[in-house]
Formats: C-alpha cells, sequence, structure tokens
C-alpha cells in the first residue's frame, strides 16, 4: 500500500462511529454484596500470609477499606514489609494497597544461598 492507501484509510477511521459492546455472562452466579466480597477477600489475604510467611507475618493485620488492603503492624525488616505488600497486592479483590507496616531494622534479611 502507498501513500495514497493510508490517507484512505485514516480518512475511513475518521468518519467511523464508535460501537460499545456490551458483555452478558451466559450463566447465573450468586451476586455478592460488597460487605460480604471485602471479609471474604480479607480473610483469603491473611490466609495466605499466614501460609506464605508463617513467622515474619505474625504481626500483620490486614483490613479492606472498598478495595483497597490496609496493611497495619510490624515486620522483622523493609524487605518484608515490601514482599508483604507485593503479596497482598496479587490478591483477587484488592485493587490497592496502604501499606502502614512497620519494620523492626532497617537491615536487609540476610541471603539464603
Amino acid at each position: 500500500m502507498g501513500q495514497r492507501g493510508m490517507s484512505q484509510q485514516s480518512s475511513n477511521q475518521a468518519g467511523q462511529r464508535q460501537v460499545r459492546a456490551r458483555l452478558v455472562v451466559g450463566f447465573n452466579y450468586p451476586r455478592l454484596n460488597v460487605p460480604v466480597r471485602s471479609q471474604q477477600a480479607s480473610s483469603r489475604v491473611r490466609t495466605m500470609l499466614k501460609r506464605a510467611l508463617p513467622k515474619r507475618a505474625v504481626g500483620v493485620e490486614v483490613t479492606l477499606v472498598g478495595s483497597t488492603a490496609v496493611l497495619r503492624g510490624t515486620v522483622p525488616n523493609r524487605h518484608d514489609r515490601r514482599v508483604i505488600e507485593l503479596l497482598v497486592k496479587m490478591e483477587p479483590g484488592v485493587d490497592a494497597v496502604r501499606n502502614e507496616l512497620r519494620a523492626e531494622s532497617t537491615a536487609s534479611p540476610p541471603s539464603s544461598g
């Protein structure tokens, strides 16, 4: 396609209307209200932290405000603080994390290897 073909294509796009498609799920599912979803997400996050970091996340309190997870408490170091934040960000139902965790030490954990 030469330059002429490109100008025709761009002029056609400029004249087109944008159409929004509406998607409908083809099966029935239970709708949960926001407080129930928040409780379930908060419970999932606490369970995940207990499994992933059983000793280091002991002092972590997780509450959900809408879809924002609020982390409070004390962790051993800054690395654990960051790891916990990243793990919580990956949980379904969590769109943002407000990390209010305090690190006992500013040192990084010893490398294992």
